[in-house]
């Protein structure tokens, strides 16, 4: 993996771009909603720190995975859509062939 070894934590919130003048939707997974809302979570510091402001960050519940497309395509088609969308979601190879149709 290109990012094996990475902190993607750490970034210059200085190099950020002004963000102010954008809205930018988040749609997440409820399914393995300990990893799915921390990394939402983490995105909103972002996005506040960029200057997006909290009434310009919609965000999208879905209940897995395998919805993440259609919630995306539902933030974008409202009365204010986004100039983009985050979507966050996890994906767990187990015994199910679920990771296989994701």
């Amino acid at each position: 993996m290109a990012t094996a070894g990475k902190n993607l934590s750490l970034y210059d919130a200085a190099q950020l771009p002004n963000g102010a003048r954008y809205r930018v939707g988040i749609v997440v997974s409820a399914w393995n909603a300990e990893i799915t809302h921390a990394l939402r979570d983490g995105a909103l510091e972002v996005l506040r720190a960029a200057g997006v402001a909290a009434d310009n960050t919609p965000v999208h519940e879905v209940p897995g995975a395998f919805e993440l497309p259609l919630g995306a395509q539902w933030l974008m088609e409202t009365d204010q859509p986004c100039d983009a969308v985050i979507a966050i979601g996890t994906v767990i190879r187990g015994e199910t062939a679920h990771f296989d149709y994701v």
